[in-house]
């Protein structure tokens, strides 16, 4: 999930071998404008992450919210903690100014 770079509020992944998408990613926050628009904080304030995710079937269900500076190549990975529901979060404190 990109907060800063304006991506779709819905992600569904590539189908699998048996052509069944098997999770989706919706409703992220936060959103400007169903992610036309970055969303935009202060360096040093924390940035909390929510998006709901759905899977088929019964198999457990895990995220990560996944946040890099433009150029950098390595991820910062932060695993989502479930909420109600299929409600998940994570957060994430941005250390300078950027896209």
């Amino acid at each position: 999930m990109a907060v800063s770079e304006g991506a779709a509020t819905t992600q569904a992944f590539p189908p699998g071998l048996d052509g069944r998408r098997r999770v989706v990613v919706s409703d992220v926050r936060p959103s400007v404008e169903g992610g036309r628009y970055p969303a935009k904080r202060i360096a040093g304030e924390q940035v909390a992450v929510e998006a709901d995710l759905l899977v088929d079937g019964h198999d457990r269900l895990a995220g990560a919210l996944l946040v890099r500076r433009r150029g950098e190549a390595a991820w910062r990975e932060t695993p989502l903690e479930p909420l109600d529901n299929d409600r998940w979060r994570a957060a994430f404190v941005p250390d300078a100014p950027g896209a």
